[in-house]
Order: structure tokens, then C-alpha cells, then sequence
């Protein structure tokens, strides 16, 4: 697991024992014309699991569903994510008594579901944007269609397949700082050319706002939803 937060940033990760009962009833309703929040064909709509903003128009859930599916799959990840964690603390260089373990054991969790439209055919798509996570880490899951890739350091693009048995977890920028580089935060980005809707479920464990060294990790304005080449 070091090897590879060291090199990519990323690996695949297999046995986490999440169900599959959340993905199929989030890409279900995010397909739902009847559930569009903004009710805009080319917008991204979301499903936010967050301390800060539970199920908060227009982040919504359908009636009708329990919401326990999704607060037990958010809960399950975030245990399984607490562990990786924990596989992790080697690598970082701090001492034992450093005020950012503290943080590093207890971060602010937040998880989206969200929908890609399918790719239209212009020159231009939605999706995000190039950037760096500002997590600790961060757990992908998806529907299996493809859209998400990261940058090496040659600059070149570079394609990560979805996986039907396993989720992508990243190390973030805070785990950057926190190792003194020797985990990598990688630039990526995501979106949709395929023909049908993409639907993805992250996960990100974030320091929380006060922790020292969080204002250093920002490269530029927050990102969210934007029109980008594809």
C-alpha cells in the first residue's frame, strides 16, 4: 500500500464489504428525471452525506426510500476508510505527540452521489475540473462507467478503469503534508464520454478547518460542477 501511494497515489482496494444495495438505488434515482434537484438535463445532481449538511435541498434523497441505505453505506465507508487510515500512519512524519494526529484520527467526513449526463457530442462537457483533494484520502466507487483520470508528473493523462470488485481510494493533499511527500496528492479530474449517465460515490476524509496547516494546502478557488473539454 506504501508503493503505491507513493507512486500514483492511487490503488484499488477489494474486500471493503460495502453493499451494493446504495449503488443501485442512488443510480436509479439520479436517472430519475423526477428526482433532478435543479431540474436541468446538463447539470450534475448530488446526493450529500455531511456533518454540516444532511440531505439539504437540493441534495435529496427520494421519498419513498430509506434513507438508512445511504447513512449505512456512509457509515460503513467511513469505518473501512479509518482503517486505511491506520495503514497509513507509518508513512507519516510527525511525532507522536504532534496536534495533527488528533485531526488525522478524527477527520470531517463528507460523501456525494453524483450524476454525469451522458457525453452530447460539442466541444465541451461537464464534469470537474483538473484539481487535487484536499483530504487525507479520498474512497471512489461507480457505477462502472468510465471518467475519471490523473495526471503524472510527465504531465500526460492517464485513464483509471472502475472496477466491479473493488473502489479507488486516493491519498489526498493532507497526507502530502502530513509525510513530508512521501504519500502523493495527483491532479485528476472527472467526467463522462460515454453515451450513457455516469454515476460516482466520493467519499473524502478532510482535516478539519482548524487544522494549521490546511490554508496550504489550497491551489486556487473551490471547485465544483464547471464546463470542461473533454
Amino acid at each position: 500500500i506504501n508503493a503505491e501511494y507513493m507512486g500514483t497515489g492511487f490503488a484499488y482496494m477489494r474486500g471493503h464489504g460495502v453493499s451494493d444495495e446504495l449503488k443501485r438505488l442512488a443510480i436509479t434515482a439520479l436517472n430519475d428525471p423526477l428526482y433532478r434537484g435543479s431540474g436541468d438535463p446538463l447539470l450534475q445532481d448530488y446526493i450529500l452525506v455531511s456533518p454540516a449538511k444532511p440531505f439539504q435541498l437540493p441534495h435529496w434523497w427520494p421519498p419513498g426510500v430509506p434513507a438508512a441505505v445511504l447513512t449505512t453505506t456512509y457509515e460503513r465507508l467511513c469505518a473501512v476508510g479509518q482503517e486505511v487510515l491506520e495503514a497509513l500512519r507509518p508513512g507519516m512524519d510527525r511525532d507522536p505527540g504532534d496536534a495533527s494526529w488528533t485531526n488525522y484520527a478524527a477527520p470531517y467526513n463528507f460523501m456525494r452521489c453524483m450524476r454525469y449526463p451522458p457525453k452530447r457530442g460539442g466541444p465541451k462537457e461537464f464534469g470537474v475540473p483538473e484539481h487535487t483533494d484536499k483530504s487525507w484520502i479520498t474512497i471512489l466507487d461507480t457505477d462502472g462507467v468510465g471518467g475519471f483520470e490523473w495526471r503524472d508528473a510527465q504531465g500526460r493523462w492517464n485513464h483509471l478503469p472502475p472496477r466491479s470488485d473493488a473502489m479507488l481510494v486516493s491519498t489526498g493533499d493532507a497526507a502530502q503534508i502530513l509525510s513530508n511527500d512521501y504519500y502523493q496528492s495527483r491532479p485528476h479530474r472527472a467526467g463522462n464520454t460515454s453515451r450513457v449517465a455516469r454515476v460516482s460515490f466520493p467519499l473524502f476524509f478532510e482535516p478539519h478547518g482548524d487544522w494549521p496547516e490546511y490554508s496550504k494546502v489550497s491551489k486556487g478557488p473551490p471547485m465544483d460542477f464547471m464546463v470542461i473539454p473533454i
